[in-house]
């Protein structure tokens, strides 16, 4: 119920980031969609949204929601203003490959949003190797926004826009006090999620965040 209540409130908050970079008609392409969550509330709300996700079992987990895909080759034929990458560029053998791939799909001027963790934040550095945003060897790859910069800038996008992800932090920090298998995990996870999200608002360090990437003129 929690994690409803969560994802419905960040669902509301990407919508209006998104908004604010885009024109009311815009399209949106959801790279690693899960199970299409997302894809479906935008398109409830109007928009022309579309997901692309590999796994099977999370693709057809809603078989109600439509345009979900398996791979880019089975898209449409048709461009997007906002590529979305959400906590999932981690995730791929050869992120600058795939970012390659997505920006034949874009629009021109469009723009691309990836959220990753960031291991500069607090609580990373706090709970070392028990952070749970390391999630080996699930995760291949681990970002700063210093990291993440220099990747889109060797593609030639430059950033303009970035933003903490205020409930990662509880989140992660909830799931690195289970892995240690500490007692009152959800109670001290809450503690340093929090501690950490107000250690970021002077740092900017915040355990994800989230940036806006345009090509440069």
């Amino acid at each position: 119920q929690l994690y409803s209540v969560v994802q419905r409130i960040m669902f509301a908050k990407k919508r209006k980031w998104m908004s604010r970079h885009s024109t009311p008609s815009a399209s949106y392409l959801d790279f690693g969609c899960g199970t299409g969550d997302f894809v479906n509330s935008l398109a409830e709300r109007g928009w022309i949204s579309h997901g692309i996700e590999p796994n099977e079992k999370a693709r057809t987990f809603n078989p109600t929601y439509k345009n979900v895909y398996a791979s880019l080759g089975q898209l449409p034929p048709m461009r997007f203003d906002i590529i979305g990458l959400w906590h999932v560029l981690e995730h791929l053998p050869d992120p600058k490959e795939t970012l390659s791939a997505l920006e034949k799909k874009l629009t021109h001027g469009g723009i691309f949003f990836i959220a990753l963790p960031n291991f500069n934040s607090f609580d990373a550095k706090h709970y070392k190797d028990f952070w749970a945003a390391y999630d080996v060897p699930r995760h291949l790859w681990h970002f700063s926004a210093n990291g993440i910069e220099k990747l889109m800038q060797a593609l030639g996008y430059e950033m303009i826009d970035q933003r903490g992800l205020f409930f990662d932090a509880i989140y992660v920090s909830y799931l690195s006090e289970k892995q240690q298998k500490k007692r009152g995990a959800l109670l001290r996870g809450l503690f340093w999620g929090l501690y950490s999200n107000f250690k970021a608002l002077r740092s900017g360090e915040y355990s994800s965040l989230a940036y806006v990437f345009k090509r440069k003129n």
